[in-house]
């Protein structure tokens, strides 16, 4: 009797193949992330979180992911993320790496070598209640498109055309009277000797760590709260990197490479919506005076 080949057949194996894929790739991750743990016990709690968060649980939160870890309770993870140490910074340029090898394999597996590579440049807001989390005040929040109390926390994307995109750099901004006032530092946990830096001035930090890592990017992009810092788009072109150049606007690599992309445009806000930069920024009062964001 002949073989018979059948859709559904190829379909249940290419999906073994690719949870089998999915099962090794999560192991490499976590070996990878292993040294910037101090001891075994997080790493491996690091490890269960990881997978709840991958799966297709259809709500994440500490109970969901407690139950999908095998704990009894989100304690384990709680204290993950808040007490045990470990290297966030290391791990964040350890998920950089592999997200960003990922996606350039992906290309060049689809065949789209000469595809754009860019960064974009973003920030989320997250409501958070009471005074005690780091970098929680009344501020605009993008999520719920008003002011209200929460964080902000800027982020860079690294997108390949036609590919895919991951997060590969985020850090907090955390308002200048909370590291002015010693009392609210030490409340909320922030480090000794923490700086305050701007939003544009925290991009520049998390492009810093992607180019000391051999990111190569066509292009850098934001919108006006990044196009207008001068200090980022100096820090851009003191590199050569093609991108921010004014609010909302970007400038396109000028070779033949890229003459087939020189159509696409920058979005920019209507007029009347630039006056009200100010309040999205989430800034006090002594902060709005600074140029830059």
């Amino acid at each position: 009797m002949p073989y018979m080949r059948t859709t559904r057949c190829k379909a249940a194996a290419a999906a073994r193949i690719g949870a089998a894929l999915a099962r090794r790739k999560r192991s490499e991750l976590l070996e990878l992330l292993r040294p910037g743990f101090a001891r075994t016990g997080p790493w491996l709690q690091a490890g269960k979180y990881v997978m709840a968060v991958m799966s297709q649980i259809p709500k994440r939160n500490g109970w969901t992911i407690a139950a999908h870890a095998g704990d009894r309770a989100p304690d384990r993870t709680q204290r993950l993320l808040n007490r045990a140490v470990w290297d966030t910074f290391a791990a964040m340029g350890v998920v950089r790496r592999v997200a960003v090898a990922g996606l350039d394999e992906a290309a060049r597996t689809a065949g789209r070598r000469r595809g754009l590579a860019v960064a974009a440049i973003d920030e989320t807001g997250q409501v958070k209640q009471g005074e005690l989390t780091a970098g929680v005040k009344r501020q605009y929040l993008g999520c719920v498109g008003k002011v209200a109390n929460g964080i902000n926390t800027v982020h860079v994307a690294y997108v390949r055309e036609g590919t895919g995109h991951a997060l590969v750099g985020a850090r907090e901004w955390i308002p200048a009277g909370h590291l002015d006032d010693p009392v609210k530092s030490a409340v909320m946990g922030l480090p000794d000797g923490l700086a305050f830096r701007t939003k544009g001035q925290l991009a520049i930090d998390i492009l810093a760590d992607a180019f000391a890592d051999g990111l190569c990017l066509d292009f850098v992009c934001g919108d006006e709260v990044y196009g207008s810092c001068t200090e980022l788009r100096e820090y851009l072109e003191e590199r050569d990197q093609a991108g921010l150049r004014a609010a909302g606007a970007v400038q396109f690599p000028a070779g033949p490479a890229r003459r087939d992309h020189a159509h696409l445009q920058a979005g920019r806000r209507p007029a009347g919506q630039q006056a009200r930069l100010g309040d999205p920024l989430g800034r006090d009062r002594i902060e709005r005076t600074s140029p830059d964001t």
